[in-house]
């Protein structure tokens, strides 16, 4: 069935194959392309259509100023109408609706009755959430609330991130896609958070409101509302979701309060309290960011260890220190193991590379050709070839068997201090305090992508063993995940509360591992974003992270001069290495397990048997 969005006509159904409506006449392909093939929901200010694309499913919106009297009303209209195809165009999330290029755009009615405004956006499939949970007739338990709470506060930080708020969140503009992960839509209500707003708010200058009774708060009845409200909504909208009760239902007028917690035992009164306090009465009184509601879930969620834990370390006496290598005259700042622990390579700041015989402790020989500090290298599976980077603002790309520099790839605009390469060695990821990460064909050296979504310096990337995930670490406290094959942003993690340093995927591609300067090491689910441990021990910022391939060792490496070996089968304390006189800035393991290398501003490398 074709439909056609003329209001006036009488019988709007048509067959697949019509060109033009059989009743009034109207162009059923609109813009040459969009087939509408049925309604979805008429609410708010417009009407909302299935339409397809050359068989690819859209959702079309439409608005006709028509039913509107008031000239004042129209305008507000269209205004709202506009604005949300100008915020989807600038919004870059996964679980966020996209708007198509062409896809905003008007249509004249059939002898000139009036004006039709569309807007044509990707279709998230799936199931909204209001329906999700009547369908179930129950509440979701803690573990499902606390990984969707995760992609909500996600997706609202990429929301205020740039400067607008949804308004309108509740269960029904959220949709449980068939891949598991949450969409938010409906931005029909968003508004740019502007000074000229702020100063209308502090002013008593009231705006539009826009009100959905049980989920709006107060502020937003009273026809204003800052990003605080986007988190009453929120927590509105998880009380519906733990209970399966719409929020009214547990008003008690006497003591405006909302009574709802006995009818959600199954979560814990720490997830129940973070509930609470996002729907606290006054914005001040509630988180003041997307960030400070991922601070509490994170210590909600972790069943790890956390901040304020004595650790005692496991004697681990197979841990032995078995040589030092000594060469560097600065720090060095990373290290890489070639295949079957044949030979080391180390790099420093003394704007060298050495590779050293690891069985005679043998420097066998130094790569020249940067022209400042080196601060990290990435080497093939094969070990013939090397990838580094450099404050020269280059990666630099070597055959190592004879020292020959292959290749000079230019685009970074300040220093390059991070370098991945994919497992088929065919793609090279490099991160810069530009804020950038550049993506690389290894082969050819042309530049594939440039990723920006960072806001500032790129500290570490890790790409994944399956080779189609790319993870990246940076000073605003993120951690970002991208399709390495496209480039484009699938996830952001509000991963830390200070800037992250280094990053690792576990061998099964399933976990990574994060270091910060705030002296923790967190684990997360690469699946889910929801983390699972926090492990804390460093006295001082932790710069280097690494996984043993049997994924249940990690080692974590420290400006406090300690590297520190965790099981991660039960979040202990295995062994602390205290050998370095120095800042550890790196660690590698060997590919069969048996050998950590450290590297030290003490401007040494450090062999270490792990043992059985």
């Amino acid at each position: 069935m074709t439909y056609c969005i003329n209001p006036n006509c009488p019988e709007p159904h048509n067959p697949d194959e019509a060109l033009f409506c059989r009743t009034c006449g109207f162009d059923l392909h609109l813009q040459g392309r969009y087939r509408v093939v049925g309604g979805l929901k008429t609410g708010g200010f417009s009407h909302t259509y299935e339409a397809v694309d050359r068989a690819t499913p859209k959702v079309l919106k439409v608005l006709d100023l028509a039913n509107f009297g008031r000239k004042g009303d129209r305008e507000k209209a269209l205004r709202l109408f506009d604005q949300e195809g100008r915020v989807l165009s600038e919004l870059n999330h996964p679980g966020i609706p996209k708007v198509d290029a062409t896809g905003h755009f008007t249509v004249t009615l059939p002898d000139g009755e009036g004006v039709l405004h569309c807007l044509v956006m990707q279709k998230m499939a799936g199931l909204n959430l209001e329906d999700w949970v009547a369908d179930r007739g129950c509440g979701i338990d803690e573990g499902r609330a606390i990984a969707w709470l995760w992609q909500l506060i996600d997706i609202l930080d990429a929301v205020h991130r740039q400067h607008f708020f949804h308004r309108d969140i509740k269960p029904s503009n959220i949709m449980l896609q068939p891949s598991g992960n949450l969409a938010l839509i409906d931005f029909g209500s968003v508004r740019s958070i502007t000074r000229t707003y702020l100063a209308n708010i502090g002013h008593g200058l009231a705006g539009t409101a826009i009100v959905s009774k049980g989920y709006a708060p107060p502020e937003q009845e009273n026809g204003w509302a800052v990003e605080q409200s986007d988190f009453f909504a929120l927590g509105r909208t998880f009380v519906y979701l733990l209970t399966a009760e719409h929020p009214l239902t547990f008003y008690d007028a006497y003591t405006d309060e909302l009574r709802w917690r006995s009818r959600a035992p199954q979560i814990g009164d720490d997830l129940a309290d973070l509930v609470d306090r996002l729907m606290a009465h006054l914005p001040q009184q509630r988180p003041p960011s997307t960030a400070a509601i991922a601070r509490e879930l994170a210590e909600i969620s972790s069943p790890g260890l956390t901040r304020g834990t004595t650790l005692q370390p496991t004697p681990s006496p197979q841990i032995e220190l078995v040589g030092t290598l000594k060469g560097h005259r600065d720090a060095v700042w990373s290290v890489a193991i070639g295949p079957r622990s044949r030979f080391l390579v180390s790099a420093s700041w003394d704007c060298t590379i050495q590779v050293w015989n690891l069985a005679t402790g043998q420097r066998l020989r130094t790569l020249a050709g940067h022209q400042d500090a080196v601060w990290a290298i990435a080497l093939s599976a094969d070990g013939n070839t090397l990838v580094s980077t450099s404050s020269d603002r280059t990666v630099k790309i070597w055959h190592l068997p004879s020292g020959q520099l292959l290749r000079t790839l230019h685009g970074h605009r300040h220093w390059v201090t991070c370098v991945a390469l994919s497992p088929d060695g065919a793609t090279i990821a490099s991160g810069s305090s530009d804020k950038t990460v550049k993506i690389w064909h290894l082969p050819t050296g042309k530049l594939l992508h440039t990723l920006q979504a960072h806001t500032y310096a790129v500290t570490c990337v890790a790409i994944a063993p399956d080779g189609h995930t790319l993870a990246s670490g940076s000073g605003d406290k993120t951690i970002k995940f991208w399709d390495l094959r496209t480039g484009q942003l699938q996830r952001t993690l509000l991963a830390h509360s200070a800037s992250v340093t280094c990053l690792c995927f576990s061998p099964d591609g399933r976990t990574l591992a994060s270091g910060t300067v705030n002296k923790t090491l967190k684990l997360w689910d690469v699946t889910t974003g929801q983390r699972l441990h926090l492990l804390v021990g460093h006295s001082d910022k932790i710069w280097a992270v690494a996984i043993a391939p049997d994924g249940q060792t990690l080692i974590g490496a420290s400006r406090d001069r300690t590297i520190e070996c965790w099981d991660l089968s039960n979040g202990s304390l295995k062994a602390i290495l205290n050998e370095h006189s120095g800042s550890v800035n790196a660690v590698a393991i060997s590919e069969d397990g048996q050998l950590l290398a450290s590297g030290s501003n003490d401007c040494t490398i450090k062999i270490w048997s792990l043992g059985g």
